[in-house]
């Protein structure tokens, strides 16, 4: 018989101990490899928080430097003065209506405000004083226009550029700088736009801010555009001999005529022949200011009205502006003594030899007065002192109240 050892098969205790060993050893080394990729892992993750700790907190130290520099006043001017450096590009505007013929008025701003200075820009509502300032600085740099719409005008000017007041000249200063060795010329140039309605109040802050700028520290060249005759009255920087007048009549027959008939051209309205007699009734009757011609040729073709229909109705509004006129009232009844003196003269009443003259009332209060009351059936031109109706529609329109009143009289 062969003993229990013999027979070639280990006993049972024998057979697990060894492989049970060898698998703790193995879940040993595998846990061991684990914590060590945790640990790695951990180690990591720790060191790309702190690097991203770091990164913000040089994005933190950044941002505050670059508001800091951004606080300075030396990078608030540095930035004004480049925004008044960009190209003056008003193509909204210039886009609206073939060029005006105004080529003396624009070589002659183009001439005067090379140099510092300030120069008034007045003319009737719609005569074309904002578009030939547009066409005579386009294109040029150190320009900055600005509108004037009611007392708070230079605040809102100083927020848009981001500067305060103690910062305006020195921007200036950097502008012309940069201006030197530039062509049209040296000068910066600020545009005071200051339309009919404007709620101003005092025309006293935007006279310092003329004198300061562009007389007594000459930085820059002043342009004010006035409609109004109040706001034209009220400039005033120390004398007509410290300030240029530019006026912007309405249109020549001739250039009226041509204006009409590239603008019925425009719109594909008739043919020359009757572009140039639409031209010739418009003109004839509704008179030759640039807008109301424009306004008119602009219903002429989206209406496809006839020029007789056009002047009926640019007429009513005339005839409405009459009859208020005549109801205007100055502790006296001027608006009708302006109208009656209107139509007994042949070319323009003069302010000197005229009724209210002679009881004290100035030109200045006379044009005030209309202002505040919204009139707008008369002009007074400052370069002849004499008062106008503003068009032959009104003309037209004050002599059928009068035959209407003398018609009831009777």
């Amino acid at each position: 018989m062969k003993s229990a050892g013999s027979t070639g098969t280990a006993p049972a205790s024998t057979l697990w101990p060894a492989p049970a060993s060898k698998l703790w050893s193995q879940v040993g080394v595998g846990l061991g490899s684990l914590a060590l990729i945790s640990i790695g892992y951990m180690q990591y993750e720790q060191a790309r928080l702190a690097n991203e700790q770091a990164r913000l907190a040089n994005e933190q130290a950044r941002l505050a430097n670059e508001q800091a520099r951004v606080a300075t006043p030396q990078y608030k001017v540095q930035h004004a003065a480049e925004q008044m450096l960009q190209p003056f590009d008003p193509i909204v505007r210039l886009a609206v209506s073939p060029p005006l013929p105004r080529p003396r008025i624009i070589q002659n701003l183009k001439e005067i405000t090379d140099v510092p200075g300030v120069t008034v820009v007045s003319g009737q509502a719609g005569a074309g004083k904002s578009v030939a300032v547009e066409q005579a600085l386009l294109g040029r740099r150190g320009v900055l226009r600005v509108h004037v719409e009611g007392d708070a005008w230079e605040a809102k000017m100083l927020a848009a550029l981001g500067i305060t007041q103690d910062q305006l000249a020195p921007m200036l200063r950097k502008v012309m700088q940069d201006l030197q060795d530039q062509i049209p010329g040296p000068c910066p140039i600020i545009i005071l736009d200051v339309p009919r309605d404007s709620l101003i109040t005092s025309m006293r802050t935007l006279n310092n801010f003329c004198k300061e700028l562009a007389i007594n520290i000459p930085l820059c060249h002043v342009i004010v555009l006035v409609s109004s005759m109040k706001h034209a009255m009220g400039i005033d920087v120390g004398g007509r001999e410290r300030s240029s007048i530019v006026v912007v009549s309405n249109f020549t027959l001739e250039e009226a005529t041509d204006f009409v008939c590239r603008l019925l051209a425009a719109s594909a309205w008739g043919d020359g022949s009757t572009r140039a007699d639409a031209a010739s009734v418009l003109t004839e009757r509704i008179g030759t200011n640039p807008l109301a011609l424009a306004h008119a040729c602009h219903l002429m073709a989206s209406k496809s009205m006839e020029p007789h229909v056009v002047v009926d109705r640019l007429r009513w509004w005339a005839m409405k502006d009459m009859k208020d006129l005549r109801y205007f009232s100055l502790t006296h009844p001027i608006g009708k003594w302006l109208i009656d003196a209107l139509l007994a003269s042949d070319g323009g009443v003069s302010q000197m030899d005229s009724k209210w003259c002679k009881l004290g009332i100035t030109a200045r209060d006379l044009a005030t007065g209309l202002h505040n009351c919204r009139m707008r059936g008369a002009t007074y031109n400052p370069e002849t002192d004499t008062w106008h109706f503003a068009s032959p529609a009104h003309l037209w329109a004050a002599q059928q109240t009068a035959a209407q009143s003398s018609g009831c009289t009777e």
